[in-house]
């Protein structure tokens, strides 16, 4: 047996990478027996027929001969058999891999020579052969930037990256409209003056200052009315003395203590004094208006503080976003795409600055098809499952670059083409 493993990693004899020489295989799925040569140089093998034939299992073969176990699924045999083979014939290199009940066995020859660690072999010759460029054009957006993101190197999950900068810029976006409305507020209010007290005037003193002077005044007032109410007993006393004269010594004596009272009350009355209401009625006023304006002025203060804070929050999510988008940046610029012109956009994948939805579908075709060749730049082979979705001017580009870059696609069409390599019909190649 050889034991070189770096046989692998040297350049193949034809100079420009391996290709299917020949291929064949036998109860692999629907397939019976099958021997595809594929023409010498032709950049295109169209595998034809109906459905149900066994054309996907002719390109299934291919994978399940290089790809290792992982690549061959659960009942591989064709049914009513015991083991199924695929052979894939490099050239340099021929790969048979055998599936029984018994497992799965590999064996790689190099020139006749029985290889060690053949798919040790296989994997570094492999790349990516099942990346199916028209599948890649067609999946969903994010679909698509999941695949490409599983197929290149780069330092950062642009996943959690994205999230986490839109959650900065939605944040950042409510805080620049409550800085939007601060500013908005502020503009509504006059500035208050800059030597107004700190702390409002105490009203609630003033007002129990004016109830005290208010209650001299009642009390002043009542004694007003005990002194008419005197004078007009003693007048009505004096009307009746001529009427009474028999109660003239009582009434003289009322009339002297009447009269004492009377004294009294002028003493009283001239003692008397009415305060002004005047100051205290201004002082009032004016604290109701100091007070105002110091509310106006703390609301005022309290606005700009909020401003500032609010301002300030929006500069540091500012700094967070540009931090993130220079993060990524730096990460995309150290990434190795498959494709120059390659990379993520905001959920979807981009070429050129464009993103691949809009690329026009030959655009599309183009790079999809770039990448796969760029991903198996040894083995030259790439896989199209529905190929009958390609129209002839898609085909002729499919043709034109394989031809230009000597790659060899294999390519599933349903129906009988005249462009066909081989029709397949009931697990066999028609007229073999």
């Amino acid at each position: 047996m050889g034991t070189d493993q770096s046989i692998a990693n040297s350049p193949p004899e034809n100079g420009s990478g391996f290709r299917i020489v020949r291929l064949q295989a036998q109860n692999v799925k629907k397939l019976k027996a099958v021997d595809i040569t594929p023409k010498p140089g032709a950049p295109l093998v169209i595998v034809a027929g109906n459905n149900g034939e066994g054309k996907t299992s002719v390109l299934d073969s291919i994978m399940w001969a290089l790809g290792g176990a992982d690549a061959v699924p659960k009942d591989p045999i064709r049914h009513g058999q015991t083991k199924a083979v695929a052979t894939v014939d490099l050239g340099e290199f021929v790969a048979t891999r055998t599936i029984s009940a018994k497992g799965n066995t590999l064996e790689v020859r190099r020139k006749g020579v029985r290889q060690d660690q053949p798919q040790t072999i296989l994997n570094d010759l492999l790349g990516r052969l099942t990346f199916d460029p028209l599948e890649f054009s067609r999946m969903k957006p994010a679909q698509r930037l999941e695949t490409l993101l599983s197929l290149v190197k780069i330092g950062l999950n642009l996943m959690a990256h994205a999230a986490k900068r839109k959650e900065a810029f939605d944040r950042r976006t409510g805080v620049n409209q409550r800085k939007r409305d601060l500013t908005g507020e502020l503009r509504e209010v006059v500035e208050p003056e800059t030597d107004l007290p700190t702390a409002p005037v105490n009203v609630g003193a003033l007002v129990t200052a004016k109830n005290r002077m208010q209650a001299v005044i009642d009390s002043n007032e009542r004694i007003r009315r005990e002194f008419n109410a005197e004078v007009q007993a003693a007048g009505l006393l004096r009307v009746s003395i001529e009427d009474a004269k028999r109660q003239i010594a009582e009434n003289e004596k009322q009339l002297a203590v009447a009269d004492e009272r009377i004294s009294g009350c002028k003493q009283a009355i001239a003692a008397l004094e009415t305060p002004d209401m005047t100051a205290i009625d201004a002082q009032i006023a004016d604290a109701h208006n100091l007070n105002t304006r110091i509310s106006k002025a703390a609301d005022y203060a309290l606005k700009v503080q909020r401003l500032g804070a609010v301002t300030a929050e929006a500069d540091e999510l500012s700094t967070e976003i540009q931090t993130l988008d220079d993060m990524k940046e730096s990460a995309l610029a150290a990434a190795t795409f498959p494709v120059d012109g390659l990379s993520f956009a905001e959920g979807d994948v981009s070429f050129n600055g464009i993103l691949f939805d809009q690329l026009s579908s030959a655009e599309q075709l183009r790079v999809s098809l770039a990448m796969a060749m760029a991903m198996n730049p040894k083995l030259r082979v790439v896989r199209i499952t529905d190929g009958s979705l390609l129209d002839e001017t898609s085909l002729g580009i499919v043709w034109a670059m394989a031809q230009e870059k000597e790659y060899q696609v294999w390519i599933e069409c349903v129906g009988n083409r005249a462009d066909a390599t081989v029709v397949i019909e009931d697990g066999e190649v028609v007229g073999a």
